[in-house]
């Protein structure tokens, strides 16, 4: 799993990590939950998608993460979604 990432993989675990703290850091400096909750969701899909190196890794823990991956990405998304349409 770890041992065939590439660039790009690697750079999707960085944006990944970097949703988490976003997240982690809107949640407590602003207490905006739904955005903070979207924001980690997001950024644990998106980490998984990189540890998996977009979702092709067939091993049996590789479909277990891309199973969670997939729902974190989706939740997010339609989280993010929905608070972006009530802020404009």
């Amino acid at each position: 799993m770890f041992n065939n990432l590439t660039f790009t993989s690697i750079l999707l675990i960085v944006i990944g990590f970097l949703l988490l703290a976003y997240g982690g850091w809107y949640f407590y400096r602003f207490r905006d939950y739904t955005w903070a909750a979207g924001m980690i969701s997001l950024g644990i899909g998106n980490g998984l998608f990189g540890v998996t190196n977009g979702f092709t890794d067939l091993s049996p823990k590789g479909r277990i993460f891309i199973k969670v991956g997939v729902t974190a990405l989706i939740v997010g998304v339609l989280v993010t979604g929905y608070v972006l349409s009530r802020r404009i």
